[in-house]
């Protein structure tokens, strides 16, 4: 299911509005031109311990530049983590390669695995990355979970081969719950300035399927609703915005000088 209510998603970029700060995760001023809110209708008041972030970027361009990425909050609690896919050089031996990063923006979070690293975006948090080797053909499933005590780990895993790596695992502060009701999906070029109207214009297009995310907690998979644009650069941003069985396919088709055409079809 896919819909927009203008005033709800303004609120839900605002309550998520941590991540679109003009920093990006390889700490450098980046666009985030496309948000698409997510919402799962039955959260336990705990929040939820588990969600699966299904994401394809089989027509992405085997290059840097691009983030495809779910935010969440925890609970009320304003700041929150994502995590993400970022395409990535083919290796010398011609297989190609994805970039996974796992994050926390919250205060007072420890990392507690070998991918991770304390700061995220040049403030305070936890940031982890593993770069794999994996086919851009496969859909890629984003897990993020809690074995309690506070302890989150993201993983990666290869829907198709089954292959699992471990993006990182971090430790949230005592008082913070479980995942709230509402995420947001994200598209970010990294390496493009938002401040710079000539740079927006610039934009290289790309493509990604986002799938519907999933929650093993209750077993509920969340509604998906339609693609905005967002930012400076959403204005000279032209994207389209598909529905299909899985989730939501989105095109961008690059910058422009013209104002940002947005369709779901």
């Amino acid at each position: 299911m896919i819909c927009c209510k203008s005033s709800i998603l303004l609120y839900v970029l605002i309550s998520l509005g941590w991540y679109i700060r003009g920093a990006s995760p390889r700490e450098s001023t980046g666009s985030t031109p496309l948000t698409m809110a997510c919402k799962f209708k039955k959260v336990p008041r705990d929040g939820l311990n588990a969600v699966v972030f299904p994401i394809n970027i089989a027509k992405a361009n085997h290059s840097r530049g691009w983030f495809f990425a779910q935010a969440w909050s925890y609970g009320s609690i304003k700041n929150g983590a994502y995590v993400g896919l970022q395409p990535d050089l083919d290796g010398d031996d011609g297989h190609s390669r994805v970039r996974a990063v796992f994050s926390s923006f919250i205060n007072g979070t420890k990392p507690t695995h070998k991918n991770c690293r304390n700061g995220a975006d040049g403030g305070p948090g936890v940031t982890c990355n593993v770069n794999v080797e994996v086919s851009y053909s496969h859909t890629l499933r984003l897990n993020v979970s809690t074995s309690g005590g506070g302890k989150w780990t993201g993983k990666l895993v290869d829907f198709k081969t089954g292959r699992k790596w471990v993006v990182g695992e971090w430790i949230l502060p005592s008082h913070f719950r479980g995942i709230g009701h509402m995420t947001t999906a994200f598209i970010e070029h990294w390496s493009s300035n938002t401040a710079d109207y000539h740079e927006c214009r610039q934009i290289p297009a790309t493509e990604a399927t986002f799938g519907f995310p999933y929650s093993p907690t209750n077993g509920e998979r969340a509604e998906m609703w339609k693609p905005e644009s967002h930012g400076n650069c959403g204005n000279y941003t032209k994207f389209i915005g598909k529905k299909t069985e899985s989730g939501t396919e989105i095109r961008i088709l690059g910058g422009s000088g013209s104002t940002t055409r947005r369709s779901v079809k």
